[in-house]
């Protein structure tokens, strides 16, 4: 009744509240105050007015009752529920804005100290009585049953109150805010400045300190844990916080993180007696992200820790592994979620490749994302790949032709390490012929039908990563290639990146060796014309202001620059006579595509620190967020929704970011960025060099493309190449710094 008639229908109700709060009708009149505030929680301006009222009348009274409520040292479930019950008031009414008068300093100081004592008050572990609110005495201490500790209404209300502090440092801290000028209420901006200054770091002491009970063997509740680690977490991002946190990640690692992660007793009690149960408590995400970023971020403090971490993981897993197999196949509705529990990359090979090599197979169908990351892992940082872990490179080409091309985006970054980080094996080993083996599983994905386009678009990359990274050695690739590539851009496929991907494809081609491409597309009839008609089209095609509508990565434009300026450079014995005719649109082709790139350097440029830093904090903030309190069976559980979530990521990503045309398609480009030998070309100062042999060599031709050409693009390849002139003396100049330097 509340909940729907008020205001309305009960004019006088904060009145009564207000008594309630001052006599022994307290758990009534808090009940009150949470339906009414549930009720504005979300509204916003004017909608809102009667949730101010509410918090003007009655906070005034509350917070005298909170603190002293926290002042008494009874174990009742009783007392429990009333500091759960401000704590749910305390989170509605605040969670569109700050109320104006919860901005004073003197109300933060008073409400944040509250939920510090909270967070930090000691749990009843033995049975106690004591004379509390009302003169009653209670008997109580936590439940020895583990189905029940969780449930304790103790546990809850540490959750509560961690709630609000993880919301809080989320919100005026990391991610959305940062600064305090970043907020977008008046009451927001003061609220932020203080929290900033005087408690984020309270409050992580206080976190800190509900974890030191773990190194002690005492028990901590899953969901408290689990906004302990989303504090920590988020405070990686911040100097102020991560200065706090260094110092005590040495003891708070071995004794609590890492415990957490390795299979006990009880665990291997609890799956023997119910494994979905299992499952359900130790799929800790929050907890594996927590030590992940730690891992990622610290490298070097974590590199005494990585070998005893992983032998633990290892252990658990096997562990685990054996007992599925032992249970046979009727039990594989287990095995989803118990092998899916397994997310944390482990660092060492030794340790790890029996896993990678079981799971390289159709036995890894539910973990094969994860393996593919850790294979990813290994090639790139390991100083060199090993024999054993080149045996996995067929086995991944066969999971993709047999049943894994939806992973193929997945294991193009293993692929592409294993063929950049050591060429001479790929090229050289010959049983199996893992070039040839490669070669197959591209036809098979782009001759093929009925494979989703977004993983088809995969086999054009990896097509670049063998024509980038082995230049002048698949002499016998580039024909099968081109071929391949014209018959799926015959298909029309409607789908924009695989189109992109394709044209990029070719112009690796064509940069790779332009008179070998060209003869082999000559030898194709039309092949010319469909090509360079289809890269014409593509580079032309503009949208609103004039920005180039394809290839939104500024990685595919230089590639893209590249391959047109080599046709430039051949000989004109070597060039077809269609293009020989067309050589001033390639040219003007490919001042479009450098103007675009130098464009979004500039852009990059003004933006990029932000953009950087604020990639850091989402990468380190993987909210729980701001929790809606939708309430469950039994009345408690807080529905999450992320305030800000981590940029995707493959664990090895490598080269520079791109950045793309513009703000709507910033990251754009849907793959990991990698590295081969054409990041170190200069598409500027290659499109100068090759301008400047033809002015030298073929003058006449020169003279040919800038008589097809307007005064404008006339222009703007001397530009281009007095742009390129300063390149290359600056790369000069650098270079004979650093030498003087040694």
């Amino acid at each position: 009744m509340v909940y729907a008639d008020y205001p309305a229908a009960w004019p006088g109700l904060l009145n009564s509240i207000g008594e309630g709060l001052d006599q022994a009708r307290l758990d009534g009149a808090l009940s009150m105050l949470r339906l009414i505030a549930r009720k504005y929680e979300f509204k916003d301006d004017v909608d809102r007015l009667p949730l101010v009222q509410m918090v003007q009348a009655t906070f005034p009274l509350l917070l005298p009752i909170f603190q002293s409520l926290l002042s008494s040292d009874s174990a009742s479930l009783e007392l429990a529920e009333l500091l759960k019950l401000i704590c749910k008031v305390y989170w509605s009414s605040t969670y569109m804005e700050i109320p104006e008068l919860m901005t004073h300093p003197d109300a933060i100081r008073a409400w944040m100290s509250c939920f510090q004592t909270l967070i930090m008050r000691p749990l009843p572990l033995v049975r106690c009585a004591s004379v509390w609110w009302g003169g009653r005495t209670w008997h109580d201490q936590m439940p020895s049953d583990p189905d029940s500790r969780d449930a304790w209404q103790w546990w809850k209300t540490k959750k509560w109150a961690l709630h609000i502090a993880y919301r809080m440092f989320n919100r005026y801290e990391g991610a959305g805010y940062g600064t305090p000028d970043m907020c977008t209420e008046a009451g927001d901006v003061a609220f932020a400045t203080v929290f900033r200054r005087d408690w984020a770091l309270p409050l992580l002491r206080a976190c800190l300190h509900e974890l030191s009970g773990v190194a002690a063997g005492q028990y901590i509740a899953g969901r408290v844990c689990n906004m302990v680690l989303q504090y920590l977490t988020q405070a990686l991002a911040f100097s102020h916080t991560w200065k706090e946190l260094k110092v005590t990640l040495p003891s708070l690692l071995p004794s609590v993180i890492f415990p957490m992660l390795c299979f006990s007793e009880s665990d291997a009690e609890l799956w023997q007696e119910n494994p979905h149960e299992y499952i359900r408590k130790i799929d800790n995400e929050d907890l594996t992200f927590s030590l992940e970023t730690v891992v990622e971020r610290f490298s070097d403090e974590m590199a005494p820790y990585a070998l005893g971490l992983t032998t633990h993981l290892t252990q658990q897993f096997w562990r685990i592994v054996s007992e599925e197999d032992a249970a046979g196949a009727g039990e594989e509705e287990d095995d989803e979620g118990a092998l899916a529990a397994y997310g944390l990359y482990p660092q060492l090979e030794e340790l790890v490749f029996p896993v990678l090599h079981r799971y390289t197979s159709t036995d890894g169908q539910d973990v094969f994302e994860e393996i593919m990351q850790i294979i990813t892992y290994l090639t790139f940082y390991g100083k060199a790949i090993s024999p054993r872990m080149w045996s996995l490179y067929p086995r991944m080409l066969e999971c993709l032709n047999e049943w894994a091309i939806d992973y193929f985006e997945e294991v193009l970054m293993p692929l592409d390490n294993y063929i950049s980080q050591d060429t001479e094996t790929f090229l050289n080993t010959r049983d199996p012929d893992l070039l040839a083996l490669t070669n197959q599983t591209l036809e098979k994905v782009l001759a093929g039908d009925g494979y989703p386009v977004d993983q088809v678009v995969c086999a054009p990359r990896l097509m670049g990563v063998v024509l980038q990274t082995c230049r002048g050695r698949v002499d016998a690739c580039v024909a099968p290639y081109l071929g391949l590539i014209l018959r799926r851009l015959a298909r029309g496929d409607a789908d924009e990146d695989l189109h992109s991907a394709l044209l990029v494809a070719a112009a690796d081609a064509l940069y790779y060796s332009p008179a070998l491409a060209l003869r082999a597309l000559a030898a194709q009839p039309g092949a010319l014309a469909a090509l360079f008609g289809a890269l014409g089209k593509a580079v032309a095609a503009t949208r609103a202001g004039g920005r180039m509508a394809a290839f939104p990565s500024r990685r595919d434009k230089k590639l893209l620059a590249l391959g047109l300026t080599a046709v430039l450079s051949t000989p004109e014995a070597d060039t077809p006579p269609e293009i020989a005719s067309a050589v001033g649109q390639l040219a003007a082709a490919v001042v479009r595509l450098l103007l675009a790139v130098k464009r979004q350097e500039e852009e990059a440029a003004g933006v990029g620190g932000a953009r950087e830093r604020e990639g850091e904090d989402a990468g380190a903030a993987r909210a729980s967020g701001d929790e809606a309190d939708s309430e469950g069976a039994d009345g408690d559980e807080a529905n999450t929704d992320s305030d800000d979530d981590r940029v995707g990521r493959y664990g090895a990503t490598r080269g520079d970011s791109d950045v793309s045309d513009s703000e709507e398609d910033w990251w754009s480009d849907g793959e990991a960025e990698v590295s081969s030998p054409v990041d170190a070309v200069d598409p500027f100062i290659y499109f100068g060099e090759v301008l400047g042999a033809l002015g030298t060599s073929q003058p006449q031709r020169v003279a040919a493309i800038q008589a097809t050409m307007d005064e404008g693009t006339r222009a703007a390849i001397q530009g281009m190449t007095a742009y390129a002139a300063q390149l290359q003396q600056e790369k000069l100049e650098a270079a004979a710094a650093a030498a003087a330097a040694h």
